[in-house]
């Protein structure tokens, strides 16, 4: 969407008494013009106390450094800086200016580094926006608040530990396709990450694949991603050993036959599968699925390229009928009320 100065002034004034005001659009430079704003907000917007903005300007218009700076001149006034404490950044490449760190980048890789121009001297702002951070070889910048860690390197070859807080991991992702790496480097990993619960694997590491014994049991694992297609499903009776609590399971299959061997192998605490296939010529049924399931507390969808399930717990035909609807979920009420209604 593309709007100019004058038509977004004649909107806002219409909401003389707004105090939050969040926009992206594509703009001229004249929406980006923070003298203009800065009169406008003063004199019209006076409660106004939030503002965050992300412009993309119009591939027509061409700057060069002076110009670049005398849009961060504009936003560099008392009433930007200290009375109202909004900052900017400016990212010519991408023809981008935008509210920091709103609208800051949340993803990052080790090469990762702020934007040059920009109203904020505290760098470590633009580190500590980053939420998914793919980590291989050194790097001497510290994220502080990566949930979402994709580690392509073995972490013992690199300095991890004074990279990312592991404590606030939540989502592991196995990108490389280094099989070496142990079995104790990933348990010792995992264990140092008290708030991760999902997994997912481009590569498995073979490792995992041939790992036999039953000594390592990792509970706070409730989602595994299989982004690969597996050549064999005895991985699958190794992962639910290992994460004996699995909520949720996403993977590839080769054929339907593969639903049953997964279904029946996995752990009971089973709630969301999805199993991403070719389905043109799939005729799946809800009678094939409760023969799987040994029960009728689900509900199922079929796309072109995916089949999903959604699994309650099993109940007693003995229960009474208000004690079923409050403990068994939506689904299996729902059909179930279905049938009283017939």
């Amino acid at each position: 969407y593309q709007i100019n100065i004058i038509e977004l002034k004649e909107i806002l004034n219409c909401f003389p008494y707004l105090i939050y005001f969040e926009i992206e659009c594509r703009s001229d430079l004249d929406l980006c013009d923070g003298y203009q704003w800065e009169i406008f907000i003063s004199n019209k917007l006076f409660y106004l106390k939030k503002f965050f903005f992300k412009f993309q300007l119009i591939s027509t218009i061409i700057l060069n450094i002076n110009g670049i700076e005398q849009i961060l001149k504009s936003y560099s006034s008392y009433f930007w800086l200290k009375e109202k404490q909004w900052f900017i950044a400016i990212e010519w490449g991408q023809r981008l200016i935008y509210s920091v760190p709103k609208f800051s980048c949340q993803s990052a890789d080790r090469n990762f580094r702020p934007p040059i121009h920009t109203t904020i001297n505290n760098e470590n702002i633009f580190y500590d926006n980053i939420n998914a951070l793919a980590l291989w070889g050194e790097t001497n910048y510290k994220f502080r608040y990566v949930k979402e860690l994709w580690l392509v390197d073995d972490p013992l070859m690199i300095n991890i530990f004074d990279v990312i807080d592991l404590n606030k991991i939540e989502t592991l992702i196995f990108v490389s396709s280094n099989n070496n790496l142990s079995i104790d480097t990933i348990f010792n990993l995992i264990s140092n990450m008290k708030n991760v619960n999902s997994i997912q694997f481009f590569d498995i590491p073979l490792s995992l694949i041939e790992y036999k014994k039953r000594t390592f049991i990792i509970r706070q694992i409730h989602s595994i991603e299989l982004n690969k297609e597996l050549k064999s499903l005895s991985f699958i009776e190794i992962l639910n050993k290992i994460f004996p609590e699995i909520q949720r399971l996403n993977m590839k299959i080769k054929s339907i036959e593969d639903i049953r061997k997964i279904l029946n192998s996995f752990s009971e605490y089973l709630s969301n599968v999805c199993f991403y296939c070719n389905t043109s010529n799939i005729l799946l049924t809800r009678e094939y699925f409760e023969k799987i399931i040994g029960h009728t507390n689900f509900t199922y969808h079929i796309d072109l390229n995916s089949i999903t399930l959604w699994i309650g717990i099993e109940y007693s035909s003995n229960s009474t009928e208000s004690l079923q609807r409050k403990s068994i979920g939506c689904f299996s009420w729902c059909h179930r009320r279905k049938s009283l209604l017939k």
